[in-house]
């Protein structure tokens, strides 16, 4: 990583860290609300784990957009009703005054979700890079098809 300062890494549940979270976010930092297949009360995987499981299993497509630039509260929709094409959840209240990204999803066949949020710009990069090759992967590519096939 080319950045002088090394960022602080925060692990850990919105519930208890998310004041200590919103105190730093106008320095390098990354936030792992979750990481890997975990038990309450385990510690969240690194980074370098999420690497590997990006590099050899395809993500579930029905995360297609795993990549959300300053990330809002949830809001429902209250036009939404399953199936009818509404987005369930619509922007709120920004969570960062600062530009923070969120990379979440989860696997097809491996239980790793994973909801991280950063403001490092090469983190950003290489998460957004490893991704989306991922999800240029023959076996992204014919599982993202067979979901579509099964929509239409």
């Amino acid at each position: 990583m080319s950045t002088e300062t090394t960022p602080r890494i925060i692990k850990g549940c919105p519930r208890d860290k998310w004041d200590e979270v919103q105190a730093i976010q106008h320095e390098p930092f990354v936030y792992i609300m979750g990481n890997g297949s975990k038990w309450y009360g385990e510690e969240e995987d690194d980074l370098d784990e999420l690497f590997k499981v990006l590099a050899d299993t395809p993500l579930d497509p029905r995360w297609e957009d795993h990549i959300t630039i300053d990330p809002c509260e949830g809001v429902q929709n209250p036009h939404w009703t399953w199936g009818n094409g509404e987005p369930q959840w619509i922007d709120g209240p920004r969570m960062y005054a600062a530009h923070v990204v969120r990379f979440q999803g989860n696997f097809l066949a491996v239980s790793h979700g994973f909801s991280i949020d950063t403001n490092v710009p090469e983190i950003i990069e290489r998460l957004t890079t490893a991704i989306r090759a991922n999800q240029q992967t023959e076996a992204y590519l014919r599982y993202k098809a067979e979901i579509e096939a099964k929509r239409a």
